[in-house]
């Protein structure tokens, strides 16, 4: 007995080995796709009638990735769907603005290194509307990581009661859409930024 598990015990083990390498090379690598829940109604000072609301977050760090880019290809599309159902609401369409297109598609690429709404430096997400020239009081960010297209991310933003109510908000009147390829961290596809201001 003892020599016939002498002899299997090699095969065996190539035999586990060999499954181990099909699973590590043919399943899905990265975690699932995330959001982080978001500061509704960011402003300089809290209202006095208690709407602005601000949610802590730890800072996560994933990797160090990439700080810029250009415009994100899926910024009309998930405007479009944004306003879709805004309209659907009875809310006012959301305008396409590019400077807050140029702040969302630097927190996205800013999160691809530390998903959270502290920026890399240690300062306020909002921080970002004044380094791209927008004087905005009340705004608000949603952001997304792992997400492969602009459906998935939006639908996960619209089954969250924060990052929705950021894109129900009545009084937001612009946006800007960023994404940026996920690299050297734990997640697939994309980390996302939507960027909300008003006039």
């Amino acid at each position: 007995m003892k020599n016939k598990i002498r002899i299997l015990l090699p095969f065996a083990l190539l035999l586990i080995s060999a499954m181990l390498l099909y699973l590590l090379a043919f399943s899905e690598r990265g975690a699932k796709p995330v959001l982080l829940e978001n500061p509704v109604g960011m402003e300089e000072e809290a209202e006095a009638d208690g709407d602005y609301v601000y949610i802590e977050e730890a800072l996560v760090p994933l990797a160090d990735g990439p700080m810029s880019g250009g415009a994100s290809p899926f910024a009309d599309e998930i405007a479009s769907m944004v306003n879709n159902a805004r309209a659907g609401a009875g809310l006012m369409p959301l305008r396409v603005d590019p400077a807050l297109n140029t702040a969302a598609q630097i927190r996205a690429a800013e999160c691809v290194g530390c998903f959270s709404h502290t920026r890399p430096d240690g300062s306020n997400c909002k921080t970002v509307l004044a380094q791209v020239g927008v004087n905005a009081g009340y705004t608000g960010e949603n952001v997304a990581s792992g997400y492969s297209d602009a459906r998935s991310v939006f639908d996960g933003w619209m089954n969250s009661e924060g990052h929705r109510a950021n894109i129900m908000n009545p009084r937001f009147t612009r946006i800007g859409v960023g994404s940026s390829p996920n690299s050297g961290n734990q997640y697939r596809g994309y980390a996302w930024a939507q960027v909300f201001a008003c006039d």
